[in-house]
Parts: structure tokens; C-alpha cells; sequence
């Protein structure tokens, strides 16, 4: 049923109308756009990755680092993704009435994320394994194993992230903002494996080949099931193949088992609220519209911290980055991040960087399907509905122009800018996050996703979710593109450009938001 509700199977077999089957086929449009960018870019990265460890000669790495990193892709994706699908899900109630066993429904929710990450796996390893093929003239049997191994590489690391993310769900529990404590438990141990990742880079001696492979070797290496992963593909090896399949299920199905047995105590944990026993009648404060809507919406964001995580991650990184570069020097952070020339990289177009974290970090694109069955209470509120839609961008403009002011405030003291390099430095991200704002706004009013069980369908799954990162991508990655593949081209002139551009936009978007966006808000249901 998941799987069904998913993928929208019975939305494409069983619609009769036109506009939904529209809706439907644009979905499937832009995921196979999304698929075949995604692959694309995987293809030049094992491309790039093949060249240098042919001078190496250390090409059989390939697959096995690729496999290492698709490993850690599924980790890092699933702490934060198991809370809202295993723990503390919508319909929890519903399905622990139902007649089936607590270790069903815990399974097939497991099962769902490796069906998720599976995708994302493909993406990662496939395109390295054609490579390799290609420059060593593998067998047939070399696919099919990997084709198999691909369906239960996900397990193990979706099986440690779930139970590490059942741990800070515990810890914050005991914390009277568990929702503010799980956020930041969670971005702390997620910056901090990023920290210990870039250690590990700059510990590497690029003067010394040999060393090079050695300590990749050693990093990749760690993690157990790679050595029964090489035997497989690499030497052919069926009982290490089986291996990997049995250690994977067995994983599994203890994990399975022990988490049954405590199962409703642990959601009953997670769910847990600490309130005070010496209530007091406190005075009645009073707000204007405006201002109510934007504390309930605020308060909604940080009550999921999905929806942080999802949406604000970027500029908590782009945040670390600038405070990095200003410690360590643009030299270093380059070399850490393998990008030469970071400096001058940097300084020709720090403005688009910065505005591509921006349009990533979109919280109003699913910002009306958030609201689910509650949407009647706000349709029925004496609120002008223009102030409606602008509580909601303003939750993504708070998230956004704090950090950006700090960011470009940093960034332009360690650049040897001119007036008019700050200027566009400070307004080109500022333009794009009103622009991002009211887009996905929009979006979400054209293709609304208001029946879910879990947050996860809206916030991540969502057709506007994926739209509006689309327009953005777009809406950003053409500048760049122009910058990046025309030297002699005028670095400022398209970047004044680029704004016009965007403010013009900005002004057709508000003019449709409050006369189409108005009707399409009163019709939704």
C-alpha cells in the first residue's frame, strides 16, 4: 500500500480526470528529468574519479568507492528520514488497530526506505560499474552481481541510521523543546561525521601516489561489508556474494524482532510531551493577523524536524563553509573540497553560490500541504488571504536573509571587492530568496498534495517540491553556466542582468499570487 501510495500507481491506472492524469504525467516527466541529471552528473563524476585512479593504477577502486559512497549517501539521507516513517508517523493509531503484526508494519516501513534508496544506489554505482567496464572489459556476470548487490546495499547502513536516529529522538524526549534538541542533535552529528570525512581528506599526501591509494584504501576498507563487495564483482566470488545478501537479512530481521518488542513504548517516547504541572492563567496577549499566522506557521516549521532538515541544512553548510574558508584560508578549503582555483572561483561568483544554497532551501513549496486536514480552519479564519500567503513566505525569508547578511558580510570582508561587487553580492541572494518564496508558493497552490500519512510524501515527495527546485535550479544554473563556459564573457554584466530578470519575475509572480493565487487557495480542499 505504501509502494502503491508512493509511486502513484492507482493515480496512473485507475484517474478519469484529464487535469489529475495531466498532473500525474508531469510528475513522471520531471522524475525521469530529475533521474537522468542526477545519472548524468554521477556518470562525469565516475568519469573524473576513473582518470585519476588510472594514474594510480588503482582503476578496480572504482566500483568499491563508488559502492563506499552510495553507503554513506543512504546513511546520512536516513537519520533523518527514518523519524517520520518508523517513529512518530501520522497514521500510527490507525495501523496498530489493524490485525497485523507489529513486526509487519515495522518491516515493510524498513523495506520502504531500501525501495527509496535502492534509486539512489543505482544512481551512484551503475554509472561507475559501466565505466569500469568499459576500460577493462568485465563479464556479464559483473553486472548481474552488482544489480543483485544493489538491492541490499541500502540495508545495513538504513538499519544503523534508524537506530541512531531512534537514539536522538530518545535524548530529545527528555527535553522540554524535543523538536529544537532533535534538530540540533541531528546537525551536530551529521556536521561532525562531515568534519571527521574532511580530516580524513587533508591527511591525504598528494605528493605521494602510493600513499594516495593506500589511504583510500584504508578508508574504504573500514567498512566490513566492502572486502565480501570487491570479492563479488572483482573476483567472481558467489559465496561472498551470498554472504553479503545473508549478513544484510539477518541485519534485518534482528533488527526487525528487537525493535518489536518495545515497538509502542518507543513511539510512546517519541511522542511524549513534558508539560508543567503549575499552570497559571497568564495575561492574554493580542496579535495582528499577520503576525499570529506567521508564529503558528514558524512554530509548524520547527515542530518537524524533517522539514528543517530538508530545507535548512543548506545554509547551515553554507555557514560552516564561510566560517571555514575565514580559519583555514581559500587555499586549504579548496584543496579539502578538490577545487582549484577556489579563491578566484569564489570571487566571480560568489553571489549565484550563495543563491544556489537559496533556491535549495525553499520552505514555501509545500508550505500549503503541510496544512493537510487542517487547511478548512485557515480557509475559515476572518484573515485577508493575502496575508495568508505572506506568513508563509516569511517563514522562508527568515530562514534565509539572516544567513545570507552574515555570509555576504563575511565573505566580503575576506574578498577584496569593489562597491559594486558588494552590492550585487548582498542583492542577487536577497532577490532570489523572494523569488524562491513566493514561487513556491505557486507551485504548491497549482499542485497540492493535501491527503498524507506522512510528512515525508509532502515535504520530500511532493510534485511542487520537485517543481520548484526545478525552476530554481534553472533560474540559477543558467548564469553560472554562462560564467563558467564563457571565459572572456562580462562577469557583471550578467549578473546585473540576472537580477533585472529576477525582480521582473518577482513582480509577475506577486500580481498572479493575488489574483489567480487568491481563487485557486478558496478552491482547494
Amino acid at each position: 500500500i505504501q509502494i502503491l501510495d508512493m509511486f502513484r500507481i492507482n493515480k496512473a491506472f485507475y484517474i478519469k480526470n484529464n487535469r489529475e492524469k495531466i498532473k500525474q504525467l508531469l510528475f513522471v516527466v520531471l522524475f525521469l528529468l530529475l533521474f537522468i541529471s542526477v545519472t548524468a552528473t554521477s556518470f562525469m563524476y565516475s568519469y573524473g574519479l576513473s582518470q585519476t585512479l588510472t594514474l594510480l593504477n588503482a582503476l578496480y577502486l572504482l566500483p568499491i568507492i563508488m559502492m563506499t559512497a552510495s553507503t554513506a549517501a543512504v546513511f546520512f539521507t536516513t537519520i533523518y528520514k527514518s523519524n517520520g516513517i518508523l517513529f512518530g508517523f501520522k497514521d500510527y493509531d490507525f495501523l496498530m488497530s489493524l490485525p497485523v503484526k507489529t513486526s509487519a508494519i515495522i518491516g515493510s516501513r524498513i523495506l520502504m526506505l531500501n525501495v527509496i534508496n535502492v534509486f539512489a544506489t543505482f544512481i551512484i554505482l551503475i554509472p561507475a560499474c559501466i565505466i569500469y567496464s568499459m576500460k577493462v572489459n568485465t563479464n556479464t556476470m559483473f553486472f548481474i552481481m552488482n544489480i543483485i548487490l544493489c538491492l541490499f546495499i541500502p540495508m545495513i547502513p538504513i538499519i544503523i541510521a534508524t537506530f541512531l536516529s531512534f537514539a536522538i529522538n530518545i535524548i530529545s524526549s527528555n527535553f522540554k523543546h524535543t523538536n529544537i534538541v532533535n534538530i540540533i542533535l541531528s546537525l551536530c552529528f551529521i556536521l561532525g561525521l562531515m568534519a571527521v570525512s574532511f580530516n580524513l581528506n587533508s591527511m591525504q599526501n598528494i605528493d605521494n601516489l602510493i600513499n594516495v591509494k593506500n589511504t583510500i584504501e584504508v578508508m574504504i576498507y573500514k567498512y566490513p561489508m566492502t572486502t565480501l563487495y570487491a570479492d563479488s564483482i572483482l573476483k567472481g566470488n558467489i559465496i561472498s556474494l551470498l554472504l553479503f545478501m545473508l549478513i544484510s537479512i539477518f541485519v534485518f530481521i534482528v533488527f526487525v524482532i528487537l525493535i518489536s518488542y518495545n515497538f509502542k513504548k518507543m513511539n510512546s517516547n517519541v511522542q511524549a510531551k513534558i508539560v508543567k504541572s503549575n499552570y497559571k492563567i497568564g495575561e492574554l496577549k493580542v496579535s495582528s493577523h499577520f503576525k499570529a499566522l506567521y508564529k503558528k506557521d514558524l512554530k509548524r516549521y520547527f515542530s518537524s524536524p524533517l522539514y528543517v532538515l530538508n530545507t535548512g541544512f543548506g545554509v547551515v553548510f553554507l555557514t560552516f563553509g564561510t566560517l571555514g574558508s575565514l580559519l583555514m584560508g581559500f587555499d586549504k578549503m579548496g584543496a579539502m573540497l578538490e577545487i582549484p582555483l577556489f579563491a578566484d572561483f569564489i570571487n566571480n561568483l560568489a553571489p549565484l553560490i550563495i543563491s544556489f544554497v537559496v533556491i535549495m532551501s525553499c520552505t514555501s513549496s509545500c508550505s500549503i500541504s503541510i496544512e493537510g486536514n487542517n487547511l478548512w480552519i485557515l480557509k475559515t479564519l476572518p484573515v485577508n488571504i493575502k496575508t495568508i500567503f505572506l506568513s508563509k513566505a516569511a517563514v522562508n525569508l527568515t530562514l534565509l536573509v539572516p544567513p545570507i547578511i552574515f555570509n555576504c558580510t563575511l565573505i566580503a570582508s575576506m574578498l577584496k571587492l569593489n562597491l559594486i561587487n558588494i552590492i550585487f553580492l548582498y542583492l542577487t541572494p536577497l532577490n532570489y530568496t523572494l523569488f524562491i518564496s513566493i514561487t513556491g508558493i505557486i507551485v504548491n497552490l497549482k499542485f497540492p498534495k493535501m491527503k498524507w500519512t506522512t510528512e515525508q510524501a509532502v515535504i520530500k515527495q511532493s510534485v511542487s517540491v520537485l517543481i520548484a527546485m526545478a525552476i530554481g535550479f534553472l533560474s540559477v544554473g543558467l548564469p553560472i553556466f554562462l560564467l563558467t563556459k564563457i571565459p572572456d564573457i562580462n562577469k557583471m554584466l550578467i549578473i546585473f542582468i540576472t537580477n533585472i530578470i529576477v525582480i521582473l519575475l518577482n513582480l509577475i509572480i506577486i500580481k498572479i499570487l493575488n489574483s489567480w493565487g487568491i481563487k485557486k487557495f478558496l478552491n482547494l480542499e
